[in-house]
């Protein structure tokens, strides 16, 4: 555990790398900060765990050893020791991986987990813990009976809004038209109702592409490699003054772009290689985000779903010449500053 500890703790107290124009994507606008006082506080992001309970009919093999990756980091949260204090933990969907309709007994032992932590988790549905099945009654219900309306709602911490957002079904031929149409209403009234309170967003699936487009649409393979329907990403641009970051999973990979001064900041997840978290520092005047990886031991690059153990080759693009940085993002999109934006006044 001392090795681990000593690996964490120097992931999160390297020195703060401001982002380097060459290294984000061209047609992005990156904004310059420097921290000011002490952190008002801090939280963790984690994502895509695709946790099995030892009790499933089934076990996939997709993601080897991803419950000890879950379980390690439990572990580490409630020791103490590994990460500086966080506030709560906010967990970005595909928490199970099982399939079938009725997940009820994957989420709630999932749930028993992030019961034992020591600060409250926010959790946001995945495609992995509603089949797919935004909008959809019946296939929202085991995860409605276990973690309640945590659909599209809000909660606010330390002066700071969050928006949750469910895009679980995006791309899919049978997600409601009528359910686009509210998921939208939703959103702008909940950015809404923050007015001048910097907001943080959080969804499954990332607004936007965080590689090529064309690229990224092969290594992934689906067709949800960024949310289809552009009407969230139209309405982050209307509120872009106290907009501050929009958070991510789904895709496996790690990686950070810009728009309008947001940072759209995607995370990999435990589950799949290359095991990255989150830890996300608020300023009084930034957002503070660094990428971790998890401990060596616990890393399996076979996990990696956009490489050559699942294509037969490795990826790359025009940013991302080669295919570690590819899946991990440069430097400048693994340590990210944005500022806390508020919109100016009449």
């Amino acid at each position: 555990m001392k090795t681990r500890r000593q690996f964490l703790a120097a992931a999160a107290t390297v020195a703060v790398a401001l982002p380097a124009r060459g290294e984000i994507p061209a047609g992005t606008n990156v904004p310059s900060v420097v921290p000011e006082g002490v952190p008002l506080f801090r939280f963790i992001q984690i994502n895509d765990t695709h946790y099995q309970s030892p009790r499933a009919e089934v076990i996939h093999p997709t993601y080897l050893q991803a419950n000890g990756r879950v379980h390690w980091l439990c572990d580490a949260l409630k020791s103490g020791g590994v990460f500086p204090p966080v506030d709560f933990i906010l967990h970005l969907g595909d928490m199970t991986h099982q399939h079938s309709v009725d997940r009820r007994q994957e989420l709630r032992t999932f749930k028993a987990l992030l019961d034992t932590l020591p600060v409250p988790t926010y959790t946001v549905v995945g495609n992995h813990d509603n089949v797919q099945g935004e909008g959809n009654p019946e296939k929202e219900a085991p995860y409605r009976e276990v973690f309640g309306e945590r659909f599209d709602y809000t909660f606010s911490h330390k002066g700071v809004g969050f928006v949750v957002t469910d895009v679980s079904g995006t791309g899919m031929p049978d997600l409601p038209p009528a359910r686009v149409l509210r998921r939208e209403q939703r959103f702008r009234e909940h950015l809404d109702s923050f007015g001048s309170q910097p907001v943080i967003i959080a969804a499954h699936v990332p607004l936007l592409p965080v590689r090529e487009s064309a690229v990224l649409a092969k290594s992934f393979g689906f067709v949800s490699h960024y949310v289809r329907e552009p009407g969230l990403l139209e309405i982050v641009r209307t509120h872009r003054h106290h907009v501050v970051a929009v958070l991510s999973g789904h895709l496996h990979l790690s990686g950070t772009v810009w728009s309008d001064g947001v940072a759209h900041i995607d995370v990999c997840g435990t589950a799949s290689y290359p095991h990255d978290i989150a830890l996300h520092t608020v300023y009084r005047n930034c957002l503070r985000t660094q990428l971790l990886r998890l401990p060596s031991d616990l890393l399996v690059p076979s996990t990696n779903i956009h490489g050559a153990h699942r294509y037969g080759r490795d990826f790359t693009d025009a940013t991302h010449p080669d295919y570690t940085g590819y899946l991990m993002g440069s430097a400048a999109e693994r340590e990210v500053l944005v500022p806390l934006r508020r919109p100016p006044r009449p």
